[in-house]
């Protein structure tokens, strides 16, 4: 089974966390876009503004995703929320590819209480994809190796499962 990393990074954070990930699997990564924020404050208080208001925008992916079987879909927390231009792809996707993983990144505030809901949402079939949420803190830390073996063993046992389940439903 094939498999893609869809990642949006502003800062660079979890853009390191999801080449970390594409190595483990060996899959390529898909980028998303938007020109909305730039670096620096400005960009910033745009980020937090938008997300605390829910705000949709229009987002690209490069590449396109193409033939994957599977997904992992990474991005920064902002205000307690999946950043926006995460939240933007999700509602603009029209492929049916299960997202069988997430991965997160914030500044050091910790999971958001709320964050549970949105990642079980993000699921196939309302399961709850295995979540790896770091700070960028931890990045580069001997716990984050940890977090991040648990999550690839977690992630390949849901791949190993879809396979079967694609196998029955091609046998059938």
């Amino acid at each position: 089974m094939t498999g893609r990393i869809i990642v949006y990074s502003r800062t660079g954070t979890t853009s390191r966390l999801a080449e970390a990930l594409a190595a483990r699997f060996s899959v390529p990564i898909s980028r998303i876009a938007t020109a909305r924020y730039g670096s620096g404050a400005l960009g910033y208080a745009r980020a937090g503004f938008d997300s605390l208001r829910q705000v949709k925008l229009p987002v690209t992916l490069s590449p396109a995703v193409g033939a994957a079987d599977w997904v992992l879909l990474g991005g920064p927390i902002w205000t307690s929320y999946l950043s926006t231009p995460v939240r933007s792809y999700l509602e603009a996707r029209t492929d049916d590819i299960p997202i069988l993983g997430v991965f997160t990144t914030g500044g050091g505030q910790g999971e958001p209480d709320n964050i549970e809901g949105q990642i079980k949402a993000i699921g196939p079939n309302g399961a709850t994809p295995p979540w790896l949420a770091l700070t960028r803190e931890q990045l580069d830390t001997a716990e984050a190796t940890v977090m991040m073996d648990a999550f690839e063993a977690e992630v390949r046992s849901r791949i190993e499962q879809a396979g079967a389940a694609q196998a029955t439903r091609r046998d059938a």
